[in-house]
């Protein structure tokens, strides 16, 4: 009895390779959008963590040179803010595309292993079908057999 091959195995073995490989870039997509957001809650703590400061430090004498030094800080703590808002979004947007290539990976691969599941279940039905007419011939011998005088 012959055993069960796939013609299409070969691709079958591709697709799941260029799945996994967009699994992984994926995944680095995913890490670098975390890893942003990250960073604009770092620059959030700190611009709190200066604004509270300067709330604790206006009970004082108010020294302008002090003023200057927080208020350009702030600036630059909103500049930097805004641009990594603009990086996170840019990152969501390549996370989102990455998302949909290894969906479309996916789908690719399941309709192979859908093929050769159904290939499979029709070579064990031909298989099966095979197996009965040898038994069904041999059973109809054995009774040829037995009645022929001998």
């Amino acid at each position: 009895m012959k055993k069960f091959s796939f013609r299409l195995e070969k691709i079958l073995q591709i697709k799941a390779y260029i799945e996994k490989e967009k699994q992984k870039s994926h995944s680095l997509a995913r890490k670098k959008v975390v890893d942003q957001k990250a960073a604009l809650r770092a620059i959030d703590f700190e611009r709190t963590k200066t604004h509270n400061y300067q709330r604790r430090d206006a009970g004082r004498i108010l020294q302008s040179d002090r003023l200057l030094v927080f208020s350009r800080y702030c600036l630059r703590l909103r500049k930097n803010e805004i641009a990594a808002g603009e990086m996170l979004r840019a990152l969501e947007k390549t996370r989102k595309k990455k998302q949909n290539e290894l969906l479309e990976a996916t789908r690719q691969k399941k309709i192979y292993e859908k093929l050769k599941d159904k290939r499979r279940q029709a070579y064990l039905d031909d298989m099966k079908l095979l197996m009965q007419k040898e038994q069904d011939e041999l059973s109809a011998n054995f009774d040829r057999h037995k009645k022929t005088p001998g």
